[in-house]
């Protein structure tokens, strides 16, 4: 009474002749604790970020050196309830569904919403040029519904572009078709269309750094409108837009538009047809790379309708910007500072580029309520084993597993290559994940939350390419098998990483390791072709790093020994690559 202070607490029983375990702890309560004085006062409450499925109270201790909290387990494995959430509770896994809506307020999801929130004349204004450049382009005409035919439906869809900073550069409006109408065979046929692969922005920035070449940045506009439709289609006259008198007709589409299945392929097939005029080369390695090598050398990276083009000849880059002006409506973006998500900071001086998902990072947390989450050390435990049947498997669809591993999962492709071996283990149980899986994927959050300033820094000190392999022996506990991971460096910059499940169950440490080293080889091949098509072609052969002696000789030998004869043959690739000195 003296203190002032007053203990709340639920069945809680304080052994201070034991010590509390930090594994144990993690799983109920995050641990607060200030000093006044000589007394501690420590606050165990709830974490706020967390969904946790055990009914908790906040809890307080007042002057307890080493409090230690034991609950009973017998009053909770009688329970009827056990390990669903309390209906009060209920709203609590959708907040984070909340969280996002409240970032993207601005943001109206239909039309009607458009012209009565309070940005209504900027949407309307926007929606007005979107169909200014839709007519411009004459991507349909009006018509009579043909009889046997079919109409698509449309929608507008409404977004806010930010620059770098975060600060709102356009209203965007932009009227989609509902492909999802659509019958394969009757109103398209091929919908594939490449973009560009991660590995290769990576490398292209890699070389602009190491050359020092001078890094634009264009988008096309309503870039999908662009592609010849080659099917018959029909769509719904846009709403709002609807011509007085002639509510009755469609729109017979003479062009692409976005929406429609096979709109991206359209595109892709019209900008390749645009670059081969003009002298660029296709890079067999990945098909949105082009290179034009007239004087000076040329790239230009193509990520749907974002382009990345990389010259020392500032001339040639203006002439190509205004050859596509001319045929494209294009946009002008200057400097490349930020692309796909992803912050581009150039310290030339240095002949360094840092890539870095800071925004990215904290609009996750944000999504996921874990922005004031205790950051972690490691993005998972050490030590910790995941089993697909360790519990009872969660039956609450509400919780977002699978929208936090997807998203996790973009960061690490991007430029988080620090989670990818998280990322990856997580990733096996979209499925049948249970709590403790989730508890893991909001673990890898908290690692997050601690390193969201990381950036990738792309360096490069020379040209040559090395690679990493690693692999553990059965580290999945449920099917044995082991898991690869490789790593590709340039000069110092990495340009590659993956870890990866193996699909057979590997009978040793060296079986595991040769079949890692195998994948590594085959991404190493891929890459070599690539630096040869951009220009840089390897001299010297490609130093793998391995650990396992055992598989190192095996690479070199062609012996049949008797632990290692039954091998499957393709994972003996390696050895063809390592005899022709790759």
């Amino acid at each position: 009474l003296g203190t002032n202070k007053v203990i709340i607490s639920r069945d809680v029983v304080f052994n201070e002749n034991s010590i509390f375990k930090q594994t144990d702890f993690e799983k109920i309560f995050e641990l607060k604790s200030k000093s006044y004085g000589e007394t501690n006062s420590i606050d165990l409450s709830h974490e706020k970020s967390e969904i946790e499925y055990e009914e908790q109270k906040s809890i307080k201790t007042v002057g307890v050196s080493e409090p230690v909290i034991n609950i009973s387990d017998k009053r909770r494995s009688q329970r009827v309830n056990k390990g669903k959430p309390p209906e009060r509770y209920g709203n609590l896994v959708s907040y984070g569904k909340l969280a996002e809506s409240a970032y993207t307020a601005s943001e109206p999801s239909s039309w009607k919403e458009a012209i009565v929130c309070n940005h209504s004349e900027m949407w309307i204004e926007a929606a007005k040029e979107e169909i200014d450049s839709l007519l411009k382009n004459e991507t349909w005409e009006l018509c009579e519904l043909p009889k046997g035919k079919e109409v698509i439906g449309c929608k507008w869809v409404f977004k806010v572009k930010e620059d770098e900073k975060g600060n709102i550069k356009r209203y965007k409006a932009r009227l989609v078709a509902k492909g999802y109408t659509q019958k394969y065979g009757i109103d398209f046929e091929e919908t594939f269309a490449p973009v560009a692969k991660f590995t290769t922005i990576r490398t292209l920035l890699t070389i602009a750094a190491m050359m020092d070449l001078e890094i634009k940045q264009m988008g096309v506009k309503t870039a999908f409108l662009y592609g010849e439709m080659q099917e018959e289609a029909y769509m719904e006259q846009p709403e709002g837009f609807v011509i007085p008198g002639k509510e009755h007709l469609v729109c017979k589409l003479r062009k692409s538009i976005y929406g429609l299945k096979q709109a991206p392929r359209m595109w892709n097939s019209t900008i390749h047809k645009f670059f081969i005029k003009n002298g660029f080369k296709q890079c067999q390695s990945d098909w949105c790379l082009y290179v034009q090598t007239v004087e000076k050398v040329l790239f230009v990276l193509i990520y749907v309708d974002d382009l990345i083009i990389a010259s020392s000849n500032t001339q040639a880059i203006e002439k190509l910007k205004n050859d596509m002006s001319k045929i494209f409506s294009m946009t002008d973006l200057g400097e490349l500072n930020y692309f796909l998500g992803i912050e581009i900071i150039r310290i030339r001086e240095k002949k360094s580029i840092l890539l870095s998902q800071k925004r990215y990072i904290m609009r996750l947390l944000k999504r996921f309520h874990m922005q004031e989450s205790k950051p972690a050390i490691t993005p998972i435990e050490f030590g910790y084993k995941f089993q697909e049947k360790s519990e009872e498997k969660s039956q609450n669809e509400k919780i977002p597993y699978r929208e936090i591993v997807g998203s996790l999962m973009y960061a690490m492709v991007c430029t988080r290559r620090d989670i990818a071996a998280s990322v990856g283990i997580l990733s096996r149980y979209m499925n049948n994940f249970t709590h403790s899986h989730f508890k893991a994927a909001k673990r890898v959050l908290r690692y997050l939350n601690g390193t969201r300033d990381f950036a990738l820094m792309l360096k490069p000190e020379n040209e040559a390419l090395i690679g990493y392999s690693d692999a553990d022996w059965g580290g999945n506990t449920d099917d044995r098998k082991s898991t690869s991971g490789y790593l590709f460096q340039l000069g110092g910059s990495s340009l590659s990483w993956n870890s990866k499940k193996q699909q057979t169950v590997a009978l040793s440490s060296t079986e595991a390791e040769y079949m890692a080293l195998s994948t590594a080889t085959q991404e190493c091949v891929w890459l070599r072709n690539l630096l040869q098509e951009i220009g840089f072609k390897q001299e010297m052969p490609t130093t793998i790093f391995e650990v396992n002696q055992a598989c190192i000789k095996l690479t070199k030998s062609t012996k049949n020994y008797a632990r290692t004869k039954h091998i499957d043959i393709r994972h003996h690739f390696i050895r063809e690559k390592v005899d022709s000195g790759l």
